[in-house]
């Protein structure tokens, strides 16, 4: 009887689970989860996005050239945002074979904009005086900061009178193209440039002033030859798109095409 009772209870224990199968059962639900993360993504990228690679420098030092970006489709220009700007009309500017660039656009419609060349001390973003390579100087042991010209941009809002100096923190100083001085005395202050922004029209600037070729030379541009807008969480997630386009793109065998100038 106690041999009986003793089967009977083997035969009741449950079989323990293969650990191997369990794990690859898992590895199989997020791998089906990713895949299906994956094109659902690209769908919605699709529509409301298009992907953008930068080439050059005139939007240093917020964009890197290489860098890929996601650009909206529907859009609202504002100012101060970066767009994406369709140039083929405008041939006689920026030659034939560029047909897109990218630059942040400074004042829409109404605008009146003001450009005023100024010397300040060449610093860092502490503030320390550096000197022509952009190190900091010693000024204990007398030695001195250099200083550089800057374009102050100042704007009379659409229906005002008074100028607004507009925050610029996104500038880059390229040292490689700089003019430095050791003493301000040396400069010479020109005359500001004024410009209205007529009817359905856009003002825009590269990041990088001492190497971009935009609306202080070719003039103002038609807000219909703006094609999308790159959205803030882009240009900060611009590493992480980078890579992930360029994943995608070696899978595809084509490259984005290049907006940037």
């Amino acid at each position: 009887m106690e041999e009986e009772t003793k089967e009977l209870v083997d035969i009741q224990k449950p079989k323990k689970k293969n650990v191997l199968w369990i794990v690859l059962s898992v590895l199989f639900g997020v791998l089906t989860f990713a895949v299906l993360a994956f094109f659902i993504a690209d769908v919605v990228l699709n529509v409301n996005y298009f992907v953008v690679e930068v080439s050059g420098s005139s939007m240093e030092r917020t964009l890197q050239n290489g860098d890929y970006l996601y650009a909206k489709k529907e859009f609202e220009i504002e100012r101060g945002e970066i767009a994406i700007i369709d140039v083929k009309n405008h041939g006689t500017f920026f030659g034939t074979e560029t047909e897109f660039i990218i630059k942040r656009i400074i004042a829409v419609e109404g605008d009146s904009i003001k450009l005023e060349e100024n010397i300040v001390p060449y610093e860092d973003e502490n503030g320390n005086p550096l000197d022509r390579d952009g190190e900091i100087v010693d000024e204990e042991k007398g030695e001195k900061g250099v200083w550089v010209v800057v374009t102050e941009v100042s704007i009379a809002y659409s229906g005002a009178t008074d100028y607004t100096m507009i925050n610029e923190d996104y500038v880059y100083i390229n040292k490689n193209k700089q003019i430095f001085y050791d003493d301000p005395s040396q400069w010479s202050k020109k005359e500001a440039e004024v410009w209205t922004v007529g009817e359905g029209q856009i003002f825009f600037m590269g990041d990088n002033r001492t190497v971009s070729y935009d609306s202080r030379r070719v003039g103002c541009f038609e807000t219909a030859d703006v094609v999308g807008v790159v959205p803030q969480w882009s240009v900060d997630m611009k590493r992480l798109t980078t890579g992930w386009e360029r994943f995608r793109s070696a899978l595809r065998g084509q490259d984005a095409p290049s907006k940037g100038q």
